[in-house]
């Protein structure tokens, strides 16, 4: 599926599997038994294997009454998905709006019912959630007009500030935007998920320079250790562990470093291990950045 294997897959429907299964995604993600064949279609903007699903009869609505995959489709920016999903029945409820940022289509509906700024979807995720992901300012502002929470939290602890920092390839100018509207409504810059990760590690590992000037800018707990390993901000910066899409992006990991160590982070931090961060760096010039600075 992640592979748009349309041949295997076409295989595996002709042979009887069934084109709704649940994705087995494991304990750990808020998604398991929730997703469907179709929804990893409409993330990954495999619009020729989502026709060939939909062909052998898979849902349209993926079976949930929220995560449905045109609001994954629309939250991901595939917009010839989400085309083949409406063309097939699928339904634009508020999130799918919100995700889509039609402002006037989510005020009409907010100024019918103020609780939909409420409304969480199978995970936890809320409208404001979704303006933070689209890094869509005047969408946040809107829902935090008709009372959104600005820390409302995800089964997995997730605030929508944290969703924003954690967006890949992020354009720097409309998530500085969207960050300064959560943080004037009272977010926490701290937010840590389930796992003790705050906004700046998510930040640091999805490679936004922009993000981590904010939240250093605005005070952001500079050396907060996760649950998992003990590890900084600045260890997930100096690695080449980035999320996904941000591999070679080298430069901005130093840049981050350099962030990072400016506004007091610890090089000689261990983590759970007893592993030092200048042992944990990777290049020339990271060690050399790091080994300076210690």
């Amino acid at each position: 599926m992640h592979r748009d294997d349309r041949t295997t897959v076409a295989a595996l429907l002709k042979a009887g599997v069934d084109p709704d299964r649940p994705l087995r995604l494991g304990k750990a993600s808020a998604n398991e038994g929730l997703l469907r064949p179709l929804w990893l279609a409409a993330v990954c903007g495999h619009v020729e294997l989502a026709k060939l699903l939909l062909k052998h009869g898979a849902e349209v609505e993926g079976g949930n009454r929220w995560q449905t995959p045109l609001l994954h489709a629309m939250a991901s920016g595939h917009d010839d998905v989400a085309a083949v999903l409406r063309k097939h029945g699928a339904k634009a409820h508020l999130l799918v709006q919100v995700a889509a940022g039609n402002l006037a289509a989510v005020k009409k509906a907010l100024q019918k019912d103020k609780a939909l700024a409420l409304l969480r979807d199978e995970t936890g995720m809320t409208p404001l959630h979704y303006a933070a992901r689209k890094l869509n300012a005047a969408m946040a502002k809107l829902l935090l007009a008709f009372g959104a929470e600005v820390d409302a939290r995800t089964e997995h602890e997730e605030s929508p500030l944290y969703v924003a920092c954690d967006v890949r390839a992020a354009e720097p100018k409309a998530q500085r935007k969207v960050l300064e509207t959560l943080r004037k409504a009272g977010a926490k810059l701290d937010g840590a998920n389930f796992r003790r990760v705050t906004p700046l590690h998510v930040a640091v590992r999805a490679r936004s320079v922009a993000a981590v000037e904010f939240l250093l800018r605005h005070g952001a707990q500079v050396d907060a250790e996760d649950s998992g390993r003990g590890s900084t901000p600045l260890r997930r910066a100096v690695t080449n562990t980035g999320a996904g899409g941000t591999k070679g992006r080298t430069d901005e990991a130093l840049r981050i470093a350099l962030l990072l160590l400016k506004h007091g982070a610890d090089p000689r931090k261990k983590d759970a291990r007893g592993r030092t961060i200048l042992a944990s760096a990777r290049g020339q010039a990271m060690r050399a950045l790091v080994g300076g600075a210690g």
